[in-house]
C-alpha cells in the first residue's frame, strides 16, 4: 500500500476530530432551533459537520490501506459498511444544509445504522489482526 494514502488517513482523522469538537461547541454556546437553520450559526455548525462527516471517509479508506488484506473478509466488509453509513450521513447532512431543516431523517437513520454495525466489525478486526496498537 503507498504510505501516502495511510498518512492522509491518519490526518483527515486528525482533522475531522477537531471539527467534531468545534462543531459542538459551537452548538452548545448557540443551540439550533429544531426543524430548520434560520441563523448563520446553524448553517456554520452544519458546514463544519458536513466538513467532518467527509474527513472521516479518508480516514476510514486510510485505515482499510494500511489493513487491506491483513484482517480478512470481515474486516473489509466492516470498512465498506462503515464507509457506505458514513457516505449517506454526508449526503443527508449535505442535503439538509442546502434545502434547510432535517430532509431525508429516515436515510440519516439508515446511515447511522450502518455505522454503528460497520464500526463494531471494523474495530474487532482491526483489533484481531494486531496491526495497530491498543
Amino acid at each position: 500500500m503507498p504510505p501516502g494514502i495511510v498518512r492522509w488517513g491518519g490526518w483527515a482523522g486528525v482533522v475531522a476530530a477537531v471539527l467534531f469538537v468545534l462543531a459542538s461547541i459551537l452548538i452548545l454556546i448557540a443551540p439550533p432551533q429544531r426543524g430548520s437553520l434560520n441563523s448563520f450559526s446553524d448553517y456554520l455548525s452544519e458546514v463544519i459537520l458536513v466538513v467532518a462527516f467527509a474527513l472521516t471517509l479518508v480516514a476510514i479508506a486510510g485505515l482499510h490501506a494500511l489493513q487491506s488484506g491483513r484482517y480478512g473478509r470481515l474486516g473489509a466488509a466492516g470498512s465498506l459498511i462503515t464507509f457506505i453509513g458514513y457516505a449517506l450521513i454526508v449526503v443527508v447532512a449535505a442535503v439538509s444544509t442546502s434545502v434547510g431543516g432535517e430532509a431525508l431523517f429516515a436515510v440519516r437513520l439508515i446511515g447511522a445504522l450502518a455505522v454503528l454495525i460497520g464500526s463494531t466489525l471494523l474495530g474487532a478486526m482491526t483489533l484481531r489482526a494486531r496491526i495497530l496498537p491498543w
